[in-house]
């Protein structure tokens, strides 16, 4: 007689009634879950493993395996659910992130862009609330809560009010950990063999509108070893995936301290006028060419910048962008987003008259198309052109930009 036909002659004959306590449910359970966890393991070199055949090679997993068939069947429940891993939760993890003082990471940005990136740990919530970055092709970043030293493109400064960047996906994932959010996006948790860690792992996927973040767990430590963002809304997202995720380094005492020096220029509110007053920046002009001519000329330049993303000129245009972004690399980022936002402009059509929208301010309707999620559409978008005189030489900036203008906009009715 067949062993299948065995077991099943058991299950229905008069000897079939199995009387079961907590005590043996809970040692018949745990037996089999490390008869499955050893096989795995011992499964881990191989490319495609046949977990049940390696399970059923030994006689007494083969009782084990048994004993949990017959309670399963009586009991209508199941034991092989993957999104369900015995013994974690996400609370561990946001525990054992408390026990580490800093974490090490070398990522690839969505710009294709590798960054060094080390944060220290909050031993009271895990997370990150200091982060050093360096990108591999120039650029020194020190991220704090409430502000962001920087030295990149020729321009040393310090910005209040920044957000941590890449901590960002680090903290979000944390802060899902911690809580549970489950009702914020689709949670999925499995167990499984990473093909590239050639071990056992726990990965876990978040799926929200927006964005879809994964993360794979150490299945000893409970530590994240890797973050990926497989899809996400926003070009701008700073983290495309984590090529190494690395725990308790020796750093000096003063590795995330940056020491600010005479010229620092501080970024911020401030800056606004004095960049709208400072001759270095803008275009020249005299008053022997019209009005209109010269205003259609400076948003001109000023949209075609945008199609060619010449950040460049952007920045002698529109000085504000430095005001507010700082460095080439945020500029573009936040160019990305405008275009992301708002459509990108990829033709100028023609300009409506300019008209002065406040004083020695004029405002210019140009009318665009627009790539806007992929359909070209016909708008008008408004340029601001200040125009202004330093020490009897005139020159003009560009203040203000508006993606889509209204109808009384751009024809300047009330």
């Amino acid at each position: 007689m067949r062993p299948t036909e065995k077991i099943k002659r058991f299950v229905k004959g008069k000897r079939s009634h199995v009387e079961t306590d907590a005590a043996l449910d809970e040692r018949v359970m745990t037996d089999s879950y490390a008869a499955m966890d050893e096989a795995m393991r011992s499964a881990a070199g191989q490319v495609t493993p046949n977990i049940w055949r390696i399970i059923m090679k030994s006689k007494i997993t083969k009782f084990a395996v048994a004993a949990v068939v017959i309670i399963a069947v009586g009991l209508s429940i199941t034991l092989l659910d993957k999104t369900v891993p015995t013994a974690y939760a996400l609370e561990q993890t946001a525990e054992a992130l408390k026990n580490a003082h800093n974490v090490h990471s070398i990522f690839m940005d969505r710009q294709g862009r590798r960054v060094n990136a080390w944060g220290k740990i909050d031993h009271t919530t895990g997370m990150i609330t200091v982060m050093r970055m360096e990108y591999e092709d120039g650029g020194l970043y020190i991220i704090t809560k409430d502000q962001t030293y920087f030295e990149d493109d020729g321009l040393v400064a310090v910005k209040e009010g920044q957000y941590i960047k890449c901590g960002l996906v680090f903290n979000d994932f944390i802060s899902k950990a911690a809580r549970r959010l489950h009702d914020l996006g689709r949670m999925e948790v499995e167990k499984k063999i990473s093909e590239e860690f050639h071990r056992e792992v726990i990965v876990v996927n978040v799926k929200q509108p927006n964005v879809h973040l994964q993360a794979i767990i150490d299945i000893d430590t409970k530590l994240p070893i890797k973050f990926s963002i497989p899809w996400v809304a926003y070009p701008n997202e700073p983290l495309d995936y984590t090529e190494l995720l690395e725990y308790e380094l020796d750093l000096p005492p003063d590795f995330f301290e940056f020491k600010l020096g005479p010229d620092t220029m501080v970024l911020g509110k401030h800056l606004d006028t004095q960049f709208a007053k400072d001759p270095a920046y803008g275009i020249t002009y005299n008053d022997d060419e019209d009005l209109q001519h010269l205003c259609h000329r400076i948003a001109g330049q000023y949209i075609q910048a945008k199609i060619d993303k010449d950040i460049e000129t952007i920045k002698q245009l529109h000085s504000i962008h430095i005001n507010r972004y700082g460095s080439n690399k945020m500029i573009e980022q936040a160019v990305n987003m405008e275009n992301y936002n708002n459509g990108k402009i990829i033709e100028l059509l023609e300009f409506k008259p300019a008209y002065e929208n406040k004083p020695r301010q004029m405002m210019v309707p140009c009318k665009v198309i627009k790539d806007y999620k992929g359909q070209p559409q016909e708008m008008y978008s408004g340029v601001i052109v200040y125009l202004r005189e330093h020490d009897g030489q005139k020159s003009a900036v560009i203040t203000g930009f508006y993606p889509r203008l209204s109808e009384k906009q751009i024809n300047n009715t009330q």
